[in-house]
C-alpha cells in the first residue's frame, strides 16, 4: 500500500539585504534561524528556501509549531499546482 503524502505550501516572507563585502543575505524573520547568504539575489533565495525546508522538517519531526502561514494543503494523488517566484534583475 502506497503511503499518502501531502504537499504543504507555506508563505515564506523573505527580506534581501545587500552585504557591504558583496553578496546578499536572505532572511525570514517569521521562522527562527531561517537565513542564508549568496553571491546573487537568486542564489540567496535558493539557499534560504532550502534552509526553510530543513527547519520545517525538523520542527515537524519534533512536534513543534510551524510559525509560517499555511497557504494550501494538497493530496499528491491529485493535480498539484503552484507558483514560483521568478526573479529578473534589470540593469537600469
Amino acid at each position: 500500500m502506497k503511503k499518502q503524502m501531502q504537499v504543504l505550501e507555506y508563505e515564506l516572507p523573505v527580506t534581501i539585504i545587500p552585504q557591504e563585502e558583496g553578496g546578499y543575505l536572505a532572511q525570514c524573520k517569521k521562522l527562527q534561524g531561517c537565513m542564508a547568504e549568496g553571491e546573487t539575489v537568486e542564489e540567496a533565495l535558493s539557499y534560504v528556501v532550502d534552509v526553510a525546508r530543513n527547519i520545517i522538517a525538523i520542527r515537524k519531526e519534533e512536534g513543534m509549531k510551524i510559525t509560517l502561514k499555511l497557504i494550501k494543503k494538497t493530496d499528491t494523488r491529485s493535480e498539484i499546482r503552484f507558483s514560483l517566484p521568478l526573479i529578473y534583475q534589470s540593469h537600469v
